[in-house]
Order: structure tokens, then sequence, then C-alpha cells
């Protein structure tokens, strides 16, 4: 029974414990589409997925989009190196896609000269 009783007791503070590791977590002063909130998610997802971008110099832009009923969250990253992120979120924190881009090179062609035969 005391054993019962501990386990009661300690399982509410075990999980909020955990929940402050969840980069998901709305914290004070942030609503589900906070830019600091859908910045955290998106790195996470990045570093558990292995994934490789650089967060250091990416500048994020954010658009919160209706689907329906359901609204997603699409925040963009570009880095100085050209390469681009995109992760979409929903307001549970669940990412529901991110595609990594890398820079496409571009080679400045000649112009078409056309012979003109008379």
């Amino acid at each position: 029974m005391n054993v019962l009783l501990l386990f009661i007791l300690l399982c509410p503070a075990l999980a909020y414990a955990e929940g402050l590791n969840n980069p998901a977590q709305i914290r004070d002063g942030e609503v589900w589409s906070s830019a600091s909130r859908l910045e955290r998610i998106a790195q996470d997802y990045v570093k558990q997925h292995h994934l490789e971008f650089e967060f250091a110099s990416a500048k994020p832009v954010f658009e919160i989009e209706l689907r329906g009923n359901d609204s997603v969250a699409n925040v963009w990253f570009s880095s100085s190196t050209g390469k681009s992120l995109l992760v979409e979120i929903k307001p549970s924190g669940e990412v529901v896609a991110c595609g990594l881009h890398n820079p496409v090179v571009r080679f400045a062609a000649k112009p078409f000269l056309s012979a003109r035969h008379d």
C-alpha cells in the first residue's frame, strides 16, 4: 500500500519534470504560434533526426497557414551557406513535414546569338 501511495504521489512530479525538457511546451508569455516556440521545435527536430543544418547564421521566417479547420505553422530558415530548411508544425508541436534544400548552382549562360542568313 505504501509503495502504491508513493508511486501515485511521484508520477505527476516526474511527468512535470519531463515536460520541462519538451521543446513543444508552451512557456510563460507564449502561444502555440510564438516564434521562440516554433524555432525551438524546429531546432530540436533537426537535432533529433541528425540533419545537417547550421542555425547559427540562419534567419527564420514564420507563416501560419489555415488548412480547413486546422492550422499549421510554416517555418523557413535560410542560412548564409545557401541551404534552406522548411519545417511544418501543428499547434500540438508535432512536426508534419521537414524539407532540407541545398543551394542550386546556376551558371550564367552566354546569350543566344542567332546567325541570320539572308
